[in-house]
């Protein structure tokens, strides 16, 4: 930049020196010869600004010289004359000249080398290796990309024949061929291409396109050649990558299942597979290059060629179709390019039909469907199918919604429903057993309805399965059983009031022939026992001694009066409560049975309700009773506890041998009337037992709500 900003200034600087330099010559000559010839090393100075600075530069020299010489060296005019000096005149006419030639001479110049230098730097630049020569066929020039080529340098290459320096072989043959550009000198400059192997001085030889022209001069004389070599190595790969990618393509689009052909932009075909060539019972070779509407007359006009036409000007396109070809469908995939449209088919024919089938078996599927919920909303009872695994609910008859709560069926696995003793808690519902398999059958089930009304149902459940055996569903029948539990309830509590009036008629029976024995026939027997001791005495000693005799055995009958008076109604059960009246019945079994047994009671003096002590104390009664009959018992005990939070319990104890209770019936063990009595308070019976490790039984009741108030 710095340099070209003071080349102006440089340039007219050199012009002043130089004439500077040629007045000092001038001056330092001999007057005379300078007076002759004033001119003459000016003009030189003048031709030198001229060359080297150009036309301003000379002119400003033939100026400069001018005032010197007029001031140094010219004598002066003659008074006389009228005109100026013609030397200086012809000087400073010659100067002009000079400095327009030399300027005109050197932007010529500068000129063809700027676009020799462009030329060059094109020429080093490009891809493509430039070779020139001359009319005798010597290179004369060669870029860098022609030197890589020829694996010669340019300075070794320069002025030998093309020939020698460029080295080519038919790709053909394999034989040596000669310099395209000797071809283009010798035959008169036609301009030839050519496609042969340059060898380089390697060794190594590359596929090159040689094309060669002539050079003319401006008479339109030959005078020599430029010959451009093309490097197809990469053309060559990428055609045969080209080709590998057409072949595996190809080899694709013959493995898939599909038939597939391709159309250029003027609807010919340019390739078709072979499973397109079997179903259009065409052979491919005689379908390429004809037209699609040609080659098969029935596409125009049909849906077709209208969806195949869309496809192309609007884009990718799939859709169904009837076949012109045959009586089936085909299933049309479209989709088009630059180059044309490519399009795959199938045959769907079985497909369609299928779905034909699968449609018309659909809407007969519906239709019985339809007669189903016609049969269902005619049933008395609620029926629900779910399906398999999660239970959704896919038909209920209407009877389903006004049995269970609303909102509650549509998760068949979920429904509200309760076990006969009240509980929800964690067991399976039937609806989940019968997906997972189970039948169900006619097991009772309660459902709370808002406000508060229960309906009773009897649920019954079995699995739906298919053709495999596997489970896909289930069905599930609600039976309305309210009227019938209510009239069990009914009876049932009708029952216990009965059971409970027979138990209080048994026992005021008991209490009344225990007082009978106790009042009355006990009071006879003592009184005819001491008759018998009064009479022994005054009788002879025969008599006295068979009066001892039945005086005993008045005794005996005493007691055993006494002991069923006590086991009919004990007077301690009347008199001190039900604590007293079971440590007395414990200590009178344990010294019956003689096994050891223990009484223990957690309960104050409080008495409890007549009939709750009484039924207590029965079932106790029977317990000791069946461990001396079966238990073969060394121990036993008896503990009797209860709180108004918890209820009443009493547990019965032995170490004897025990049995599986599920094994025994409740009546051989008397069982049945432990639980009828404790049922009638309310309460339950419990058994556990293992055999060889005793037997425990457990009584609860409620604590008496008179009590607890």
């Amino acid at each position: 930049m710095l340099s070209t900003r003071w080349d102006p200034v440089i340039r007219y600087a050199s012009a002043a020196l130089a004439v500077g330099a040629a007045l000092a010559v001038k001056t330092a000559l001999a007057r005379e010869w300078a007076v002759e010839t004033p001119f003459l090393l000016l003009l030189g100075a003048v031709m030198f600004s001229a060359w080297s600075g150009g036309v301003g530069p000379g002119l400003a020299a033939t100026v400069l010289a001018a005032f010197g010489a007029v001031h140094l060296f010219l004598t002066p005019p003659d008074p006389g004359a009228t005109g100026p000096d013609l030397r200086l005149v012809q000087f400073l006419a010659e100067g002009g000249f000079i400095s327009v030639l030399s300027g005109l001479r050197r932007q010529s110049s500068a000129e063809a080398h700027r676009r020799a230098e462009e030329l060059r730097v094109t020429l080093a630049s490009i891809g493509d290796g430039v070779v020139t020569a001359d009319a005798d066929g010597r290179v004369t020039f060669l870029n860098p990309v022609a030197e890589r080529l020829a694996g010669c340098p340019a300075a070794d290459a320069i002025g030998r024949p093309t020939g020698v320096v460029l080295r080519f072989v038919d790709e053909s043959t394999g034989r040596g061929a000669g310099c395209p550009c000797a071809g283009v000198i010798q035959g008169a400059g036609r301009a030839e291409r050519h496609h042969l192997l340059l060898v380089a001085r390697d060794g190594s030889a590359r596929p090159v396109e040689a094309a060669c022209a002539p050079v003319r001069g401006l008479d339109g004389g030959l005078m020599g050649a430029v010959m451009v070599l093309r490097d197809t190595t990469e053309q060559r790969c990428a055609e045969a990558a080209r080709v590998e990618v057409y072949r595996r393509t190809a080899a694709i689009l013959e493995s898939i299942s599909d038939a597939f052909y391709a159309l250029d932009r003027e609807w010919r075909f340019t390739y078709v597979n072979r499973r397109a060539q079997e179903y259009l019972g065409r052979a491919g070779a005689d379908l390429l290059g004809l037209s699609l509407w040609s080659a098969f007359p029935a596409l125009p006009g049909s849906p077709i060629e209208v969806q195949l036409r869309a496809a192309a000007a609007g884009g990718p396109m799939r859709f169904e179709a009837r076949s012109v070809l045959t009586d089936g469908w085909v299933e049309v995939g479209a989709y088009p390019s630059a180059e044309g449209l490519a399009v795959y088919f199938r045959d769907v024919t079985e497909r369609v039909r299928a779905e034909e089938e699968r449609a018309r078996l659909v809407a007969q599927l519906e239709a019985e469907q339809d007669r189903l919920r016609a049969v269902l909303e005619q049933m008395p009872a609620g029926v629900m199918v779910a399906t398999a695994p999660d239970g959704r609910v896919a038909i209920t008859n209407p009877r389903v919604t006004e049995l269970l709560p609303a909102g509650t069926h549509a998760d068949a696995a979920a429904l509200p429903l309760r076990r006969p003793d009240g509980s929800a808690g964690d067991w399976v519902p039937p609806v989940a057993r019968a997906l997972r398999g189970e039948c169900v059958r006619a097991e009772d089930y309660s459902a709370e309805h808002p406000g508060g009304r229960v309906v009773w149902l009897r649920v019954s459940a079995a699995p739906i399965r298919d053709r495999h055996g596997a489970v896909t569903g289930a069905v599930t029948v609600f039976d309305d059983v309210t009227g019938e539990r209510t009239a069990q309830q009914t009876l049932r509590r009708s029952h216990d009031v009965l059971l409970s009036r027979l138990a209080t008629i048994a026992e005021e029976e008991r209490r009344r022939l225990s007082r009978e024995l106790h009042d009355e026939t006990s009071q006879q027997l003592t009184g005819l026992i001491l008759g018998l001791r009064s009479a022994r005495d005054r009788v002879p000693a025969p008599v006295a001694e068979a009066l001892r005799g039945l005086q005993a055995q008045a005794e005996q009958i005493g007691e055993a009066l006494h002991r069923v008076a006590n086991d009919l109604r004990p007077a301690a059960l009347d008199q001190l409560g039900l604590v007293p009246a079971l440590r007395d019945a414990v200590a009178l079994w344990a010294r019956r049975s003689g096994v050891r047994a223990e009484f223990y009671s957690t309960l104050g003096p409080e008495r409890l309700p007549p009939d709750l002590e009484t039924h207590l104390y029965r079932v106790t009664n029977e317990a000791l009773a069946n461990v001396l009959r079966h238990a073969a018992a060394t121990r036993a005990s008896v503990v009797l506890d209860g709180c108004p939070g918890d209820g009443l319990a009493v547990v019965v104890e032995d170490d004897g041998r025990g049995f599986a209770p599920e094994g025994r019936a409740d009546g051989r063990l008397g069982i049945r009337g432990m639980r009828e009595r404790a049922a009638l308070l309310g309460g339950t019976v419990e058994i556990e037992s293992r055999p060889g490790h005793g037997t425990t039984v457990f009584v609860r009741v409620p604590w008496p709500r008179a009590k607890e108030e």
